[in-house]
């Protein structure tokens, strides 16, 4: 390339450049138009978005209370023979419907519960 083709290059190179900053300085209707649009509808879409993350944590809160009464449960102390055996039940119950972690004592351990339940009533009675 001799060094008139160089400076030939450039001077397109440095026009198009110019023609491209000119071009992006332009104002596009159609963008402005679309954009206007668009940020009409971010507050629906907001408001759309709040009411979504409230209906996803309306479960979450209600499992949450849920734990936190049978936590108070598990954590009360029985004033009688009713109440011990309503806890020892309840236990039962509880691990029946959730499971239990050790397989050597989860098909014994239910009914242990509840064989103790019955004698404390027949005791009682």
């Amino acid at each position: 390339m001799t060094e008139a083709e160089l400076e030939e290059t450039i001077a397109q190179l440095r026009c198009g450049w110019a023609k491209q900053k000119a071009r992006l300085a332009t104002p596009d209707a159609e963008y402005d138009a679309a954009r206007a649009a668009l940020e009409a509808r971010l507050p629906a879409f907001e408001q759309a978005r709040a009411k979504i993350e409230a209906q996803e944590d309306a479960p979450n809160e209600a499992f949450d209370r849920l734990g936190d009464a049978e936590r108070a449960i598990f954590e009360a102390a029985p004033t009688t023979h009713v109440g011990a055996v309503a806890m020892l039940r309840f236990t039962a119950d509880f691990l029946e419907e959730l499971g239990i972690n050790d397989t050597r004592v989860e098909d014994v351990l239910r009914d242990a519960l509840r064989r103790a339940a019955d004698f404390i009533e027949l005791k009682a009675a």
